[in-house]
C-alpha cells in the first residue's frame, strides 16, 4: 500500500499530465481552426529581414514577387525600372493583365513572367538563369 505522500505525488503527476494533454489538444484545435495565412507568414518574413542594398544591381539577375500583394508587385516594378537588366517573376498574383497593369508601362512585358502558383517557380528560375 503506497504512503499518503506517494499518493499525493502520483495524483499531482496525473493532474499535471491531464492538464498538459488538455492544453496540447486545445492548442492543436486552435491552430487547425485558425491556421496562419500565407500573407501573415510573408509579413513576418518581411519584418524580420531588412531591405537589401544591391548597389548597381549587376550581381542580381532578377526579382521574384511572391503572392498577390500589390505593394510587392509595385516594388518589383520599381526595381525593374531602376535596373533595366532585371527579369521579373510574379507568382500567385492572378492574371498577366492584372500584373502588367500594376507594373505599369515603364517595364517591357518581355521581362515579366507571371505564374499562377509556385509549383513550377523553381523550374522557371532555373530556365531563366541559363539565359542570363
Amino acid at each position: 500500500m503506497p504512503s499518503p505522500e506517494q499518493e499525493r505525488t502520483d495524483r499531482d503527476l496525473r493532474s499535471y499530465a491531464a492538464f498538459t494533454l488538455v492544453a496540447m489538444v486545445g492548442i492543436g484545435v486552435g491552430l487547425c481552426a485558425n491556421p496562419p495565412s500565407a500573407n501573415t507568414l510573408l509579413a513576418l518574413l518581411e519584418q524580420r529581414f531588412p531591405r537589401a542594398e544591391i548597389g548597381n544591381g549587376m550581381d542580381v539577375a532578377g526579382v521574384i514577387a511572391l503572392g498577390g500583394n500589390p505593394e510587392r508587385i509595385r516594388e518589383a516594378a520599381r526595381l525593374a525600372q531602376r535596373y533595366p537588366h532585371l527579369q521579373v517573376i510574379v507568382t500567385g498574383a492572378g492574371g498577366r493583365a492584372e500584373v502588367l497593369s500594376l507594373i505599369g508601362p515603364h517595364v517591357s512585358p518581355d521581362r515579366i513572367a507571371v505564374e499562377g502558383g509556385t509549383e513550377y517557380l523553381w523550374e522557371r528560375i532555373s530556365d531563366r538563369s541559363h539565359h542570363l
